[in-house]
C-alpha cells in the first residue's frame, strides 16, 4: 500500500504548497484590482469635489441676497403689526366705555368678531419710539 500512495503524482507535499501559492496569488490579484478601483473612486470623488464648493458658494451668496432682499418687506410687516396692535389696543380701551355710545357698540362688535376669529389676545410689542418719549 505505500507504494501505491507514492506512485499517486497528487500524494506529494508540493501539492498542498502549490494550492496554498495558488491562493495567495488570487488574494492578492484581487487585493491589486481593488486599489485600482478605489483609486478610480477616489480621482472621481476628487474631480466632484470642485463642483460642490463652486455650488456650496453660489447657494451661500443667494442665500445672503435673498436675506437681504426681504429686510425691507420684514421692517414694513413688524410696523404694520405694531400699527395693528396699537389700533386693537385703542378698539379694546374704547369698547370700555358707556354702552349707550354708538362707539363703544363698534368697538364691541370689532372686539368679538376678532373673538370670534380666533383672536383672544393681542400682544403689542413695545414700540421704540414710544420708549423715547
Amino acid at each position: 500500500m505505500e507504494n501505491q500512495e507514492q506512485k499517486n503524482p497528487f500524494a506529494s507535499i508540493h501539492t498542498p504548497i502549490a494550492l496554498v501559492g495558488l491562493a495567495l496569488s488570487v488574494l492578492f490579484f484581487s487585493q491589486s484590482l481593488t486599489l485600482g478601483n478605489n483609486k478610480k473612486m477616489t480621482e472621481l470623488q476628487s474631480s466632484k469635489v470642485g463642483a460642490q464648493i463652486n455650488a456650496y458658494k453660489d447657494a451661500k451668496e443667494k442665500l445672503a441676497k435673498a436675506i437681504e432682499q426681504r429686510g425691507p418687506a420684514v421692517k414694513e410687516s413688524s410696523d404694520l403689526q405694531l400699527r395693528f396692535g396699537k389700533l386693537i389696543k385703542k378698539v379694546n380701551e374704547l369698547s370700555k366705555g358707556d354702552e349707550k355710545d354708538e362707539a363703544v357698540k363698534d368697538a364691541k362688535n370689532i372686539i368679538n368678531i376678532l373673538v370670534s376669529s380666533g383672536i383672544n389676545s393681542i400682544n403689542v410689542p413695545d414700540d421704540p419710539a414710544d420708549q423715547k418719549k
